[in-house]
Protein backbone atom coordinates (compact mmCIF):
# COMPACT_ATOMS: atom_id res chain seq x y z
CA UNK A 1 0.00 0.00 0.00
CA UNK A 2 1.58 3.33 -1.05
CA UNK A 3 1.88 6.17 1.47
CA UNK A 4 -1.26 8.37 1.53
CA UNK A 5 0.66 11.29 -0.03
CA UNK A 6 1.56 9.32 -3.20
CA UNK A 7 -0.38 9.92 -6.41
CA UNK A 8 -1.67 6.55 -7.67
CA UNK A 9 -2.54 6.45 -11.38
CA UNK A 10 -3.13 2.71 -11.75
CA UNK A 11 -6.83 2.05 -12.35
CA UNK A 12 -6.60 -1.06 -10.18
CA UNK A 13 -6.51 1.18 -7.11
CA UNK A 14 -10.06 2.31 -7.86
CA UNK A 15 -11.30 -0.75 -9.74
CA UNK A 16 -9.90 -3.96 -8.18
CA UNK A 17 -11.71 -6.10 -10.75
CA UNK A 18 -9.26 -4.81 -13.37
CA UNK A 19 -6.38 -6.34 -11.44
CA UNK A 20 -8.21 -9.66 -11.28
CA UNK A 21 -8.84 -9.52 -15.03
CA UNK A 22 -5.24 -8.61 -15.86
CA UNK A 23 -3.98 -11.53 -13.76
CA UNK A 24 -6.37 -13.92 -15.49
CA UNK A 25 -5.24 -12.65 -18.91
CA UNK A 26 -1.60 -13.14 -17.92
CA UNK A 27 -2.44 -16.77 -17.13
CA UNK A 28 -4.46 -17.01 -20.37
CA UNK A 29 -7.38 -18.23 -18.23
CA UNK A 30 -10.45 -17.12 -20.17
CA UNK A 31 -13.06 -18.61 -17.79
CA UNK A 32 -11.51 -16.54 -14.99
CA UNK A 33 -11.50 -13.49 -17.30
CA UNK A 34 -15.21 -13.94 -17.94
CA UNK A 35 -15.90 -14.36 -14.25
CA UNK A 36 -14.29 -11.00 -13.56
CA UNK A 37 -15.93 -9.28 -16.54
CA UNK A 38 -19.40 -10.63 -15.82
CA UNK A 39 -19.28 -9.62 -12.14
CA UNK A 40 -19.62 -5.88 -12.78
CA UNK A 41 -22.37 -3.59 -14.18
CA UNK A 42 -22.49 -3.15 -17.95
CA UNK A 43 -20.84 0.29 -18.01
CA UNK A 44 -17.94 -1.06 -15.97
CA UNK A 45 -17.86 -4.24 -18.08
CA UNK A 46 -17.22 -2.20 -21.22
CA UNK A 47 -14.56 -0.19 -19.43
CA UNK A 48 -12.82 -3.30 -18.12
CA UNK A 49 -12.79 -4.90 -21.55
CA UNK A 50 -11.27 -1.80 -23.10
CA UNK A 51 -8.59 -1.42 -20.42
CA UNK A 52 -7.65 -5.11 -20.56
CA UNK A 53 -7.42 -4.94 -24.37
CA UNK A 54 -4.35 -2.75 -23.93
CA UNK A 55 -2.32 -5.69 -22.67
CA UNK A 56 0.35 -6.90 -25.10
CA UNK A 57 0.17 -9.87 -27.47
CA UNK A 58 -3.48 -10.77 -26.96
CA UNK A 59 -4.51 -11.36 -30.58
CA UNK A 60 -3.60 -15.04 -30.81
CA UNK A 61 -5.14 -15.88 -27.44
CA UNK A 62 -8.41 -14.06 -28.13
CA UNK A 63 -8.74 -15.51 -31.64
CA UNK A 64 -8.37 -18.95 -30.09
CA UNK A 65 -11.13 -18.10 -27.58
CA UNK A 66 -13.39 -17.08 -30.47
CA UNK A 67 -12.57 -20.20 -32.45
CA UNK A 68 -13.86 -22.22 -29.52
CA UNK A 69 -16.88 -19.96 -28.95
CA UNK A 70 -17.63 -17.50 -31.81
CA UNK A 71 -20.55 -16.07 -29.83
CA UNK A 72 -18.41 -14.77 -26.95
CA UNK A 73 -19.19 -11.04 -26.97
CA UNK A 74 -16.57 -10.12 -24.38
CA UNK A 75 -13.80 -11.79 -26.39
CA UNK A 76 -15.08 -10.11 -29.57
CA UNK A 77 -15.05 -6.65 -28.01
CA UNK A 78 -11.64 -7.16 -26.41
CA UNK A 79 -10.06 -8.44 -29.62
CA UNK A 80 -11.58 -5.61 -31.65
CA UNK A 81 -10.34 -3.03 -29.15
CA UNK A 82 -6.90 -4.66 -29.06
CA UNK A 83 -6.52 -4.55 -32.85
CA UNK A 84 -7.70 -0.93 -32.93
CA UNK A 85 -5.20 -0.08 -30.21
CA UNK A 86 -2.31 -1.53 -32.22
CA UNK A 87 -3.40 0.55 -35.19
CA UNK A 88 -3.81 3.70 -33.14
CA UNK A 89 -0.30 3.37 -31.72
CA UNK A 90 0.94 3.52 -35.31
CA UNK A 91 -1.31 6.43 -36.25
CA UNK A 92 -0.80 8.34 -32.97
CA UNK A 93 -3.33 10.87 -31.70
CA UNK A 94 -2.16 13.63 -34.05
CA UNK A 95 -4.44 15.60 -36.34
CA UNK A 96 -4.84 13.95 -39.76
CA UNK A 97 -2.65 16.56 -41.45
CA UNK A 98 0.25 15.47 -39.24
CA UNK A 99 -0.04 11.73 -39.93
CA UNK A 100 2.02 10.23 -42.78
CA UNK A 101 0.57 8.17 -45.63
CA UNK A 102 2.47 5.11 -44.35
CA UNK A 103 0.99 5.55 -40.89
CA UNK A 104 -2.52 5.86 -42.30
CA UNK A 105 -2.09 2.76 -44.44
CA UNK A 106 -1.00 0.61 -41.50
CA UNK A 107 -3.65 2.16 -39.26
CA UNK A 108 -6.46 1.34 -41.68
CA UNK A 109 -5.18 -2.20 -42.15
CA UNK A 110 -5.39 -2.85 -38.41
CA UNK A 111 -8.80 -1.22 -38.15
CA UNK A 112 -10.00 -3.28 -41.08
CA UNK A 113 -9.02 -6.42 -39.20
CA UNK A 114 -10.88 -5.13 -36.17
CA UNK A 115 -13.99 -4.39 -38.23
CA UNK A 116 -14.07 -7.95 -39.55
CA UNK A 117 -14.13 -9.28 -35.99
CA UNK A 118 -16.65 -6.71 -34.78
CA UNK A 119 -19.09 -7.08 -37.68
CA UNK A 120 -19.39 -10.80 -37.03
CA UNK A 121 -19.53 -10.20 -33.29
CA UNK A 122 -22.33 -7.65 -33.62
CA UNK A 123 -24.31 -10.07 -35.77
CA UNK A 124 -23.96 -12.76 -33.12
CA UNK A 125 -24.40 -10.38 -30.17
CA UNK A 126 -26.62 -7.50 -31.32
CA UNK A 127 -27.40 -6.51 -27.72
CA UNK A 128 -23.82 -6.46 -26.40
CA UNK A 129 -22.98 -2.83 -25.55
CA UNK A 130 -19.23 -3.43 -25.43
CA UNK A 131 -19.17 -4.68 -29.02
CA UNK A 132 -21.09 -1.65 -30.27
CA UNK A 133 -19.00 0.76 -28.19
CA UNK A 134 -15.85 -0.56 -29.84
CA UNK A 135 -17.57 -0.31 -33.23
CA UNK A 136 -18.00 3.41 -32.55
CA UNK A 137 -14.23 3.68 -32.16
CA UNK A 138 -13.53 1.80 -35.39
CA UNK A 139 -16.05 3.98 -37.24
CA UNK A 140 -14.23 7.09 -36.08
CA UNK A 141 -10.80 5.72 -36.97
CA UNK A 142 -11.95 4.66 -40.44
CA UNK A 143 -13.54 8.08 -41.03
CA UNK A 144 -16.95 6.54 -41.73
CA UNK A 145 -18.62 9.78 -40.69
CA UNK A 146 -21.13 11.03 -38.15
CA UNK A 147 -24.14 9.40 -39.81
CA UNK A 148 -22.59 5.93 -39.49
CA UNK A 149 -21.47 6.61 -35.93
CA UNK A 150 -24.99 7.66 -35.00
CA UNK A 151 -26.39 4.55 -36.69
CA UNK A 152 -24.12 2.36 -34.57
CA UNK A 153 -24.99 4.29 -31.43
CA UNK A 154 -28.70 3.94 -32.18
CA UNK A 155 -28.33 0.18 -32.63
CA UNK A 156 -26.68 -0.01 -29.22
CA UNK A 157 -29.33 2.25 -27.69
CA UNK A 158 -32.13 -0.12 -28.69
CA UNK A 159 -30.95 -2.40 -25.88
CA UNK A 160 -28.96 -0.01 -23.67
CA UNK A 161 -30.14 3.59 -24.17
CA UNK A 162 -27.95 5.14 -21.46
CA UNK A 163 -24.64 3.31 -21.92
CA UNK A 164 -22.09 5.87 -20.75
CA UNK A 165 -18.99 4.43 -22.51
CA UNK A 166 -20.83 4.60 -25.84
CA UNK A 167 -22.02 8.13 -25.14
CA UNK A 168 -18.44 9.19 -24.56
CA UNK A 169 -17.35 7.64 -27.86
CA UNK A 170 -20.10 9.37 -29.80
CA UNK A 171 -19.12 12.65 -28.16
CA UNK A 172 -15.57 12.14 -29.41
CA UNK A 173 -16.97 11.59 -32.91
CA UNK A 174 -18.92 14.84 -32.66
CA UNK A 175 -15.81 16.92 -31.99
CA UNK A 176 -14.60 19.17 -34.83
CA UNK A 177 -11.47 17.01 -35.17
CA UNK A 178 -13.65 14.16 -36.42
CA UNK A 179 -16.06 16.13 -38.58
CA UNK A 180 -18.53 17.43 -36.00
CA UNK A 181 -18.77 20.67 -34.07
CA UNK A 182 -18.80 21.80 -30.46
CA UNK A 183 -22.48 22.66 -30.92
CA UNK A 184 -23.32 19.10 -32.01
CA UNK A 185 -21.39 17.64 -29.11
CA UNK A 186 -23.06 19.91 -26.54
CA UNK A 187 -26.49 19.19 -27.97
CA UNK A 188 -25.97 15.44 -27.68
CA UNK A 189 -24.60 15.77 -24.14
CA UNK A 190 -27.66 17.75 -23.02
CA UNK A 191 -30.02 15.28 -24.69
CA UNK A 192 -28.29 12.36 -22.94
CA UNK A 193 -28.55 14.12 -19.60
CA UNK A 194 -32.23 14.94 -19.99
CA UNK A 195 -33.10 11.41 -21.09
CA UNK A 196 -31.19 9.75 -18.26
CA UNK A 197 -33.16 7.95 -15.54
CA UNK A 198 -33.11 9.33 -11.98
CA UNK A 199 -29.71 8.77 -10.33
CA UNK A 200 -28.23 7.78 -13.69
CA UNK A 201 -24.72 8.78 -14.73
CA UNK A 202 -25.62 10.24 -18.10
CA UNK A 203 -25.23 13.78 -16.79
CA UNK A 204 -21.47 13.33 -17.01
CA UNK A 205 -21.33 13.93 -20.81
CA UNK A 206 -22.27 17.56 -20.13
CA UNK A 207 -19.17 18.17 -18.04
CA UNK A 208 -17.16 16.15 -20.55
CA UNK A 209 -18.38 18.37 -23.38
CA UNK A 210 -17.34 21.49 -21.51
CA UNK A 211 -13.84 20.25 -20.69
CA UNK A 212 -13.27 18.74 -24.15
CA UNK A 213 -13.49 22.13 -25.81
CA UNK A 214 -10.80 23.55 -23.58
CA UNK A 215 -8.45 20.61 -24.07
CA UNK A 216 -8.16 21.52 -27.76
CA UNK A 217 -6.11 24.43 -29.15
CA UNK A 218 -7.99 27.71 -29.15
CA UNK A 219 -7.97 27.83 -32.95
CA UNK A 220 -10.07 24.63 -33.09
CA UNK A 221 -12.81 25.88 -30.78
CA UNK A 222 -15.98 27.35 -32.18
CA UNK A 223 -19.24 28.36 -30.60
CA UNK A 224 -20.58 25.44 -28.54
CA UNK A 225 -24.12 26.81 -28.14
Amino acid sequence: MPPPTDVVLDLVAAYPHIGVLRAALARRDWPACRQAIDAVPLDNRTGMIRVAAGEKDLEGFLRDVLRRDPSDGAATAMLGEHLIGVGWEIRTGAWARDVSAEQFKAFHEWLGRAEEVLIEGAARNPRDPAVWTVRLISARGLSLGIAEARRRYERLSLAHPHHLPAQRQLMDQLEPKWGGSWAQMHTFAREAMRAAPPAGRSATPVSGAVTAGWRRPARSRSSSA
